[in-house]
C-alpha cells in the first residue's frame, strides 16, 4: 500500500511537472494556477503516448525512458517547485489513493475491452482496424493510452489504474478552489461561480465512485472543465485559443459522445 502510494505521488509530480514545462517554457504563460499546470501536463502525457504509440509500443522501457527524459527536462529548465505545488501533490494523491482505495466493485467494462486494449497498447505500437477483432476497441478512448504510458518501472503494473483517479482528483478540486476563491472573497461572484456551484453538486450526487467511472465520468466531467475555462477566458488572446484548442481536442478524444 505504500509502494502505491508514492507510484500516486510520483505520477501526479509528473503530471504537474509536465504542464509546468509546457505552459512556462513553451507558451510563456505564467497566469495558471497549480491545478490548471497538473491538468494541462496530463492532457500533454496522453497526447505523448498517443504520438510515441503510432511508432512504439508503450512497453515499460519506452514509457520509463520518457518520464526520464521529462523530469531532466525539468531539472535542466530549473522550474521551480514550490510549498503550494507540495500541498496539492499531497492532496491529490490522498484523494487518488481513497479512490482506489474504496474501490470494491466488480467492472465489467475494464475487463471486457478496457485492461485488453491497455495490454495491446503495452505489447505493440498502434493496430489499424484494432475494432475488427472486437467492436468494443471501437469505444475506447485517449484515457486508455494515458494508463498505458503509466506503467513504467517507478509505478509498477498498478501504475494504469493512477491516471483516471488523478484527473478526477484534479477537476474535483479546480471547481472546489473554484467556489473557495469566493468563499474567501478573493474573486467577486459570476456565472463561473454559478456553474461550478453547480457542477460540484452534480459530481457528489452522480459521479463518487470509482468503480463507476469508466470512460464516461471522464468525458463528463473534462466537458465540465471546458465550459468553465471558456467561460473565464476574457480575451481572444493567441495564448486562450491554443489552450482551448487543446482542451477540446482531449475532450473530444475522451469518448464524448
Amino acid at each position: 500500500m505504500s509502494f502505491f502510494f508514492i507510484s500516486i505521488v510520483l505520477t501526479n509530480f509528473f503530471y504537474l511537472v509536465l504542464g509546468k514545462i509546457i505552459v512556462i517554457k513553451f507558451l510563456k504563460n505564467n497566469s495558471k494556477n497549480i491545478v490548471e499546470y497538473a491538468i494541462l501536463g496530463l492532457i500533454a502525457a496522453s497526447f505523448i503516448a498517443l504520438i510515441i504509440n503510432f511508432f512504439l509500443p508503450l512497453n515499460i522501457l519506452v514509457n520509463s525512458i520518457t518520464y526520464l527524459l521529462v523530469i531532466l527536462i525539468f531539472l535542466f529548465q530549473k522550474i521551480k517547485i514550490t510549498k503550494q505545488d507540495f500541498s496539492f501533490i499531497t492532496l491529490t494523491s490522498s484523494i487518488c489513493f481513497l479512490l482506489i482505495l474504496f474501490d470494491t466493485e466488480y467492472k465489467p467494462d475494464a475487463g471486457l475491452y478496457h485492461f485488453p486494449y491497455i495490454q495491446i497498447l503495452n505489447e505493440s505500437k498502434i493496430i489499424i482496424g484494432l475494432s475488427n477483432l472486437h467492436s468494443r476497441f471501437g469505444h475506447i478512448s485517449i484515457i486508455q493510452y494515458l494508463a498505458a504510458f503509466n506503467y513504467n518501472v517507478f509505478t509498477g503494473l498498478n501504475g494504469i489504474l493512477i491516471p483516471l483517479a488523478s484527473l478526477i482528483s484534479f477537476i474535483y478540486i479546480y471547481f472546489f478552489y473554484d467556489i473557495f476563491k469566493y468563499l474567501k472573497k478573493r474573486e467577486y461572484f459570476s456565472l463561473g461561480k454559478v456553474f461550478s456551484l453547480v457542477v460540484l453538486i452534480y459530481l457528489s450526487y452522480k459521479i463518487n465512485r470509482y468503480s463507476e467511472f469508466g470512460n464516461d465520468a471522464p468525458a463528463h466531467l473534462f466537458s465540465f472543465y471546458l465550459i468553465s475555462t471558456f467561460i473565464y477566458t476574457q480575451s481572444n488572446s493567441l495564448k486562450n485559443i491554443r489552450l482551448i484548442y487543446i482542451y477540446s481536442v482531449f475532450a473530444f478524444l475522451n469518448k464524448v459522445f
